[in-house]
């Protein structure tokens, strides 16, 4: 059946306040912490009766073939005979909480606890931002409730994917870990992202509950190098950073980089790229970043000679990173919104977050003065 995807029958996924859906596309949103009732509901199993009729829902029509057949890969498993009122947890997508160290541009309260104080700057350049904005979930109840549904179904999952927040600060994570190492249950895989700014919390290492695993898998984030770097990911310590990357490897713990392409960065990608190769031992990621589409790498467009040396980098050294392609197919795409709004949306915000944070977007990214004021 080459519309199917089995998400609806194998994927768990939890999100932001909390809500129940079975992929982090969402096609639907289930309010309920009773996790076994919440995978009943009809909504659900209204996505499975379309699946197995080899039509994709229309919840789903926004969702590629590609990532369908990612995410079916993610929840391939030996029991495959799908049945309308069944599921089985074998890939869950957890963003265990809220609670992060870092207020990362393009963030939000929702996300990050730590954005909260940076709401007004937030407001500007998404307008999004203060709907049904519940800004904490991160309740000890919660998170318990999650690691009971873990054990309880441990025998049928195969990996478990952790977000923020920051995970690593997130004490239901260690529990998690120290729970399936009890119960011998260390042939889940877990993967996780991280800021990079911490390995141990509390007196407890990540590290030496990771190594007990059969797979694991760290992804750290990183999105410049230097000064620009730590504007963009405020918070960061690049000196932190690289400690903490070499410290996973030197514990043979699998290790990715993540970079998202953004009107920050975008110019930077070669000197990037050098930092990279002189300092790493992986090729990064380079995946897209489209919100808030101020923020995005098409708003350089508002400058054609910005935008054409944004391109010309990136066909020269796009190709220094992973899944590039998308990127440059995603630069040529028309930009959806209203250029002067963007505008005016990336200025004010801009000078806010300066403001809070007595941060100098000028100083620090002379090169995009035209796209300021």
């Amino acid at each position: 059946m080459n519309n199917f995807c089995s998400a609806p029958f194998r994927g768990f996924y939890q999100g932001l306040d909390g809500k129940i859906s079975v992929c982090c596309q969402t096609p639907v949103l289930i309010d309920n912490n009773n996790y076994e009732e919440a995978l009943q509901d009809e909504k659900i199993k209204n996505l499975r009766k379309k699946f197995l009729k080899n039509e994709i829902p229309v919840e789903c029509k926004i969702c590629t073939k590609r990532v369908r057949n990612e995410t079916t890969k993610l929840c391939e498993s030996d029991n495959e005979n799908f049945k309308v009122d069944e599921h089985v947890p074998v890939f869950l997508d957890l963003l265990w909480s809220n609670k992060c160290n870092f207020s990362c541009m393009g963030c939000n309260p929702r996300i990050s606890s730590s954005m909260l104080k940076y709401k007004s700057a937030v407001d500007l350049v998404d307008p999004y931002n203060t709907l049904d904005a519940n800004y904490s979930w991160d309740s000890s109840e919660e998170q318990q409730n999650r690691i009971d549904f873990i054990l309880k179904h441990k025998d049928t999952i195969k990996s478990i994917h952790l977000n923020g927040g920051e995970p690593l600060m997130q004490e239901g994570f260690y529990d998690l870990l120290e729970q399936l190492i009890k119960y011998n249950a260390t042939n889940i895989g877990i993967w996780s992202h991280t800021n990079g700014s911490i390995t141990t919390y509390k007196k407890k290492d990540i590290l030496q509950l990771l190594k007990k695993f059969d797979k694991c898998k760290i992804i750290m984030s990183h999105d410049g190098i230097g000064n620009k770097g730590e504007y963009v990911r405020f918070g960061l310590k690049q000196g932190v950073w690289l400690k903490n990357y070499n410290r996973f490897i030197s514990e043979n713990i699998q290790v990715d980089v993540q970079v998202c392409y953004n009107v920050f960065n975008c110019l930077q990608l070669e000197k990037m790229a050098d930092w990279y190769e002189e300092n790493l031992n992986v090729k990064p990621n380079l995946s897209l970043w489209n919100w808030p589409p101020a923020y995005s790498a098409q708003y350089i467009k508002k400058n054609k000679k910005l935008y054409e040396e944004a391109m010309l980098i990136l066909d020269t050294h796009g190709k220094r990173f992973r899944k590039y392609e998308y990127i440059i197919d995603f630069m040529k795409q028309p930009f959806e919104y209203d250029m002067e709004e963007m505008h005016w949306r990336f200025s004010e915000s801009i000078s806010e977050f300066d403001r809070i944070r007595e941060t100098d977007f000028l100083k620090t990214f002379p090169e995009l003065e035209e796209l300021y004021y």
